[in-house]
């Protein structure tokens, strides 16, 4: 058993195509979690970007996109 396991977060169980295969769902718990994190990252990067200009924020974008799809290459 993981640790996402133990703490209630995922549910993992064996695969309907391949019995080889353990697949795994997030629970009511662990999706909480996730709202929880996404909002304090969120909370974050308002504090870091809230006096960046829109000329600043389309530039981070751009890149963040490049760096994204050079990634993905």
């Amino acid at each position: 058993m993981t640790r996402l396991e133990e703490r209630g977060l995922i549910e993992r169980y064996p695969s309907a195509a391949d019995k080889r295969v353990r697949e795994a769902t997030v629970t009511g718990k662990g999706q909480e979690m996730v709202d929880l994190l996404n909002a304090a990252r969120q909370r974050l990067a308002n504090r870091i970007l809230i006096d960046w200009t829109d000329a600043d924020l389309n530039q981070l974008q751009t890149l963040l996109r490049r760096f994204t799809d050079d990634l993905l290459r």
